[in-house]
């Protein structure tokens, strides 16, 4: 089982901001390399976009154990949740060569949620024939 943990029960960091938290590992067998990747990745219309920001990959002696890690929440982009796109952000956990991993979802924001894009009404009022 992988499992990763972080020191903040809610997962919303501002752009500079410590996320900060330990990668646990409890396998039948010694696992070959373990990742462990910050990354984004676009939802919605159009074509799907994706970037891993941070990345650490090591490969343990043991079938058991735990790595902390500590790094800096990207300026940018920031968590977006719009009516044709999404950006989302996540950590993920992952064995080489296997299927085992975790996901836990991050929203990179200054004002604690995702900046959400309104969508237009149909007949603004402004408009004018």
């Amino acid at each position: 089982m992988l499992r990763i943990e972080l020191n903040k029960s809610n997962p919303v960091y501002r752009p500079g901001e410590q996320i900060e938290g330990i990668a646990r590992w409890d396998l039948e067998s010694t696992p070959g390399e373990l990742t462990l990747t910050l990354h984004w990745h676009t939802e919605g219309k159009g074509d799907e976009d994706s970037f891993t920001a941070i990345e650490a990959a090591w490969t343990p002696a043991e079938p058991k154990g735990q790595r902390p890690f500590q790094w800096v929440a990207p300026r940018s982009p920031l968590s977006l949740d719009g009516a044709l796109i999404r950006i989302c952000w996540t950590l993920q956990f992952m064995r080489e060569k296997s299927t085992d991993e975790c996901i836990v979802p991050l929203v990179i924001s200054h004002i604690g949620h995702p900046i959400t894009l309104s969508k237009l009404p149909t007949k603004p009022d402004w408009f004018v024939r």
